[in-house]
């Protein structure tokens, strides 16, 4: 039997080796195979496959029989819940969206994307507020719109007229009346409140109306007199000397004035009943004394006197060492002795208290015009000296509408000079003028001793118009030109009916120099504008000039062409 089991074993396990089942132990035994067991077992993903080794150990020995590696497939995935991305908010401006999107439980491999819109939602009301409204009135209703606005966005949800009632009449606290009667009146729509008929106050008087006790209002009115039987005679009173008077006329006891006894010419104006004073009768000649001058009284009251006033004496002229004063009023004279000046003209100055500023104003009209000729018109010096209503001593030197024509200051300074303000007094003559330093000169000269005696006696003074751009030249010429003037391009606007208009000052400088003695300053029409007819060139007429400064000045020579000799003024 042992022999039997011997033989079946061998030949079992002949077929275990055969099948690669059986092996032989190096220690000399055939192993007997234990259950299959898994090892480096790697599991399946949704992503990749796993593997693992199937192994079988002896049961006796546990020696490693066998090793077989073994692989399992992919698990498909496991979609978990959807999620939300991307998500955009719905409001009531726009709608809203959102990814839903599917990922796998195990690997979160994005499986399913979809955009998923969603709708606007609803507008978020605001408390309603009112528009367009209108308030009432007693005559109509009012009305206003109800709006609805989005607390979100601001669109208009709703929009609802609503009315509102008629307002309280406005009436006023006291009467309105007519002839009819009184009532309270509102202001607003005008209706009538407490309308009823006037209660009568006493009865109208002579002098007194009938009115309404409660509203005022005039029901009657005055019943009157008659004049003619309440009059009373006033007679005429002579006026005298220092008394007025009157005329004879009539008053009533009503208290009004009549011309006559029937009292059919009222007088209104109880003035005009009056006669004024004649007042003192005065001898018209002067009489005087050292200091005043005045009119004597030839009516009874010969004590008194009129126009009693302080001399008004001239500038004086000098006679030597004497200097003689006139009144220009009365004419009466008194003298003075006077010392030589040192320098040329210096009898001619116009002295103030020395350290003040003052203006001295020259007149163009008592410049030595000698030798001028107002081109085509006069044919003479003196008459372009001509009446101006608004010139400051009543006239100008006009016609000077000729290239080269000039009216030249000649100006005496005690002292030299650098800061005076010079103005020109000009205006217009027939039309209108635009001037300026490129087409009319003004020059400041010194001026000698020589330069300054008269044509007649062969000297140059009142013949420089002849050729006066080119007088001073070369080594002659010590002045200068003011080549920039401090108010600019002069405009000066003529009044067509007018023969001279638009006098006004224009400052031509702040910085006028001046030498000590004796210096000219020309204005010189230096341009060939025609304008037509005589009129050759563009020139303004001259009223006067004026310097503002702390020397003290005067006019060498002041002439008389028909309008007074007139030496520096000041100002």
């Amino acid at each position: 039997m042992k022999t039997v089991y011997k033989k079946l074993s061998l030949l079992f396990a002949a077929t275990l080796l055969l099948f690669g089942i059986l092996s032989f132990a190096a220690c000399g035994h055939t192993h007997t195979p234990a259950e299959a067991v898994r090892e480096n077992e790697v599991p399946a993903t949704c992503t990749k496959g796993g593997s693992y080794d199937e192994v079988v150990y002896c049961s006796e020995c546990s020696e490693e029989i066998s090793r077989i590696q073994n692989f399992t497939e992919k698990k498909g995935h496991t979609k978990g819940e959807p999620t939300r991305e991307n998500e955009e908010n719905a409001s009531c401006a726009k709608g809203g969206s959102y990814d839903e999107v599917v990922r796998c439980t195990d690997c979160e491999s994005e499986l399913s994307r979809r955009t998923v819109t969603v709708e606007k939602s609803a507008h978020t009301p605001k408390a309603a507020v009112r528009e367009n409204e209108v308030a009432a009135t007693c005559a109509k209703a009012g009305g206003y719109d109800e709006v609805v606005y989005c607390d979100v966005c601001d669109d208009e949800i709703s929009r609802q007229a609503k009315t509102t009632e008629k307002a309280e009449h406005s009436y006023a606290t006291t009467y309105s009346s007519d002839a009819s009667g009184h009532w309270y009146k509102c202001g607003v729509c005008g209706d009538k409140k407490d309308f009823a008929a006037h209660t009568p106050g006493a009865d109208a008087t002579d002098t007194t109306a009938q009115k309404c006790t409660l509203c005022d209002y005039v029901i009657a009115g005055p019943i009157g007199h008659v004049h003619a039987t309440s009059l009373t005679p006033v007679s005429a009173v002579a006026a005298g000397c220092t008394t007025g008077g009157n005329k004879a006329y009539y008053t009533c006891s009503c208290g009004k004035w009549f011309e006559d006894s029937a009292a059919a010419r009222e007088i209104e104006d109880k003035d005009s009943v009056k006669t004024k004073a004649t007042g003192h009768s005065y001898d018209t000649g002067w009489t005087s004394d050292d200091n005043y001058h005045w009119h004597k009284a030839v009516c009874e009251h010969t004590t008194l006197l009129s126009g009693k006033k302080l001399h008004s004496w001239d500038d004086g002229k000098i006679d030597g060492t004497t200097k003689t004063y006139t009144c220009t009023v009365c004419k009466a004279t008194k003298t003075e002795t006077v010392e030589v000046e040192e320098f040329v003209g210096a009898r001619y100055l116009v002295k103030h208290d020395e350290g003040n500023t003052v203006t001295y104003r020259f007149e163009a009209e008592c410049t030595n015009v000698g030798g001028k000729e107002g081109p085509g018109w006069s044919g003479t010096s003196k008459a372009m000296t001509i009446v101006a209503e608004t010139a400051s001593n009543g006239s100008v030197i006009s016609y000077l509408y000729k290239q080269g024509m000039s009216v030249n200051f000649v100006i005496v300074c005690d002292r030299d000079v650098e800061d005076a303000t010079l103005v020109l007094r000009a205006g217009a003559e027939f039309i209108d003028m635009r001037i300026d330093p490129s087409r009319y000169k003004i020059r400041v000269d010194p001026v000698s001793e020589l330069d300054l005696i008269p044509v007649s006696d062969g000297g140059a003074w009142g013949a420089w118009d002849k050729d006066f751009l080119n007088y001073y030249k070369g080594d002659k010429f010590k002045g200068y030109y003011i080549d920039s003037w401090e108010c600019g391009e002069i405009h000066i606007n003529a009044d067509g009916i007018k023969r001279v208009t638009g006098i006004a000052d224009f400052t031509i400088t702040t910085s006028l120099r001046l030498s000590k003695g004796v210096n000219s300053i020309s204005f010189i029409t230096d341009n060939d504008i025609v304008l037509g007819g005589t009129l050759e060139a563009v020139a303004p007429v001259i009223d006067a000039i004026k310097i503002t400064t702390s020397a003290n000045l005067g006019l060498y020579e002041p002439q008389d062409n028909g309008y007074g000799t007139h030496n520096a003024a000041i100002e």
